[in-house]
């Protein structure tokens, strides 16, 4: 049941970051490494960044945009910390 739980909590928090990063302007999203067309799409296409569609339309993704991937999971993971309780 908490799986459950934890799983709805995390899935409404990224349907909140989903329409709060819908709001912002393509060059905001692009600095930040999110990809509008994968936030378009809805939550299933999380984490919606750049990088996650490169790697499948190209294998040989440029470092730079991966560190900024890594910047960004790990702020959201820093973010999403205080709901670790919850799992």
């Amino acid at each position: 049941m908490l799986n459950k739980l934890a799983k709805s909590l995390q899935r409404t928090g990224n349907e909140r970051l989903r329409v709060y990063l819908l709001g912002m302007s393509d060059s905001f999203l692009e600095q930040h490494g999110y990809s509008r067309e994968s936030l378009q799409r809805g939550v299933e296409e999380w984490p919606w960044s750049i990088e996650a569609k490169a790697a499948v339309t190209n294998t040989d993704a440029p470092i730079t945009l991966k560190s900024k991937r890594d910047d960004n999971q790990k702020q959201l993971h820093d973010a999403m910390e205080p709901l670790d309780w919850v799992a």
